[in-house]
């Protein structure tokens, strides 16, 4: 969707991260015996690229580590997306996500 000619662009492995704290704060309801809850992503700071583009094809590691977690749903995670095959970190920031204790409307609607 997002590839150009000159590859795919580093700007979209957010959606690839983003996917990734969905897959760990789904991992975390299931350990306590829940259903997982909706989730947003507020927003990305601090972002550090080494390049631009990646070409297609690409094989990549995504690493998340959770910072913070607040009694009120506030995530802030540090990210990371390596490309295997060069060994390299070609992009890492801080993103804040927020997921309520309680099913609030918004979440109603989106459903």
């Amino acid at each position: 969707i997002m590839v150009t000619q000159a590859g795919f662009p580093v700007t979209g492995l957010l959606e690839n991260v983003a996917q990734t704290i969905g897959i760990f704060a789904g991992a975390r309801w299931a350990q306590r015996g829940e259903k997982p809850k909706m989730g947003l992503l507020l927003g990305a700071r601090k972002a550090e690229c080494t390049r631009s583009f990646l070409p297609v094809g690409a094989t990549i590691r995504t690493q998340v580590t959770d910072i913070l977690q607040s009694q009120e749903g506030l995530w802030q995670f540090q990210a990371a997306v390596y490309w295997i095959q060069e060994n390299e970190k070609i992009v890492q920031f801080s993103i804040n996500v927020f997921q309520p204790p309680q099913e609030t409307r918004i979440f109603q609607l989106i459903e």
